[in-house]
């Protein structure tokens, strides 16, 4: 049943929320789940934010989903950060542009690791890595590796 998901999902990234994206507090989040090529998604549209998953993420632990919404809340908040000529340039490079995704990708995954959720993004990814090779192929390709994860966040540690 996709609503008890989404209660949970809710949950999570509540939680997630109320201790890394304050600004994110009073803003209506719509959370969509659907069949998507990746994990998931999320999108800054202004007055409310929309975040799709991926139902593989319904097996998935909380330590893991806290990973998940973490990395795409980051997503959200790097768009809230950028002037309008960098949304613009977001706009017209990220579709088209390999190179531009990858490098928005590390930059969620530093941002997720500086907000103190290494351990869940590292989780998450490993996870990640099991259920699909699809997924694995895609994560291996615009994310730091385990490794880097793990030096990453011992970084941010000290």
């Amino acid at each position: 049943m996709m609503g008890k998901h989404l209660k949970r999902y809710r949950r999570i990234s509540k939680s997630v929320i109320n201790k890394s994206f304050p600004f994110l507090k009073n803003r209506k989040i719509i959370y969509i789940e659907g069949k998507f090529k990746y994990l998931g998604n999320a999108k800054n549209l202004g007055f409310f934010a929309i975040v799709k998953i991926n139902p593989i993420l319904r097996n998935f632990s909380d330590k893991e989903l806290r990973g998940f919404f973490a990395h795409e809340l980051s997503h959200i908040q790097r768009h809230k950060e950028r002037n309008l000529f960098e949304k613009l340039s977001f706009i017209t490079r990220y579709p088209f542009s390999r190179k531009f995704r990858i490098q928005e990708e590390k930059g969620a995954d530093k941002m997720t690791i500086e907000k103190g959720y290494g351990n869940e993004l590292y989780a998450l990814i490993k996870k990640a890595y099991s259920v699909s090779k699809g997924h694995e192929k895609r994560l291996k390709a615009s994310h730091p590796s385990l490794n880097e994860i793990k030096r990453l966040t011992k970084k941010a540690k000290k």
